[in-house]
């Protein structure tokens, strides 16, 4: 749970401090991309870092998009870059209440999805970003809850490290009068 209460996840992400030549990034926008681990091994360390996303200024978000934008226009046809695209994208619009970008990342999440072709905590990670826009973001109604409670399973069979789907999954059988299944 976070500081207000709501259902949140942990996972570990490399972060260095300052620049040093002999480590690169691997892909353009390092506050979501993997370390290009051709050049060193990474060491961890145990350190925790309280990371809010809702502190990120604007700007960067702004700059990550434009960046990534710019990546796909020129036929980048990775799926990392595809997966860190459609994040942002999700972010952008979730955050700013536009329902055309944060439907046109649902629309790439679910091409991900379908394809499987990503690691399977990523792919666990899209499906609770798509359960999460149906469920929280949609108007309520039997085929948002169905969608939301489908990529809530979805992401479960890809992951168990995420509390998110058991979240929206009793919340969903709550709505249903279904105490059992909550």
């Amino acid at each position: 749970l976070n500081y207000q209460g709501k259902a949140a996840g942990m996972f570990s992400k490399a972060r260095f401090f300052r620049n040093r030549p002999d480590l690169r990034w691997g892909y353009p926008v390092h506050e979501q991309l993997m370390i290009n681990s051709g050049h060193r091994r990474a060491t961890f360390t145990g350190l925790m870092i309280d990371h809010m996303p809702e502190k990120i200024p604007a700007a960067s978000s702004a700059r990550n998009l434009q960046i990534l934008e710019h990546e796909m226009e020129t036929g980048a046809d990775n799926l990392w870059l595809q997966f860190c695209y459609t994040r942002e994208l999700w972010g952008r619009g979730i955050t700013e209440g536009d329902r055309a970008t944060a439907n046109k990342a649902i629309q790439i999440m679910q091409e991900l999805i379908d394809g499987q072709q990503l690691e399977a905590g990523n792919l666990a990670g899209l499906c609770n970003r798509v359960a999460m826009y149906y469920f929280y973001h949609c108007p309520r109604n039997e085929t948002a809850l169905k969608l939301a409670e489908t990529y809530s399973r979805l992401s479960i069979s890809f992951s168990t490290n995420f509390s998110e789907p058991y979240a929206i999954l009793g919340e969903i059988y709550f709505e249903r009068n279904d105490p059992k299944r909550a």
